[in-house]
């Protein structure tokens, strides 16, 4: 599912909700053409209690984050999967995150 996003009237950036527990982590690279709501497909939430931060993938179609515990490190990663193998259309999501 891809997340909700709207387009904010004075800048035309995406936004998305705010919820005080939670930090977005959203791709680092953006789709510049289209409308604001289709200008990234992958979104994390991540509570606001872990220690995480966004790792830089160029596809608008994934966001991932590292989250370090005192005993761990974890890869977390959200993508999108268009479904256009087909056409020939779709990124090689696997190939990005390697």
């Amino acid at each position: 599912v891809e997340p909700y996003l709207y387009r904010d009237l004075d800048t035309d950036e995406p936004r998305h909700g705010n919820y005080r527990q939670w930090q977005p982590i959203i791709p680092s690279t953006q789709r510049p053409d289209g409308h604001a709501r289709h200008r990234y497909r992958a979104m994390l939430w991540l509570n606001a209690k872990l220690q995480a931060r966004a790792v830089p993938v160029d596809s608008y179609d994934i966001a991932a984050a590292l989250i370090e515990t005192a005993s761990a490190k974890v890869l977390v990663i959200a993508a999108y999967d268009p479904r256009d193998m087909a056409r020939g259309q779709s990124q090689p999501v696997i190939g990005m995150v390697r």
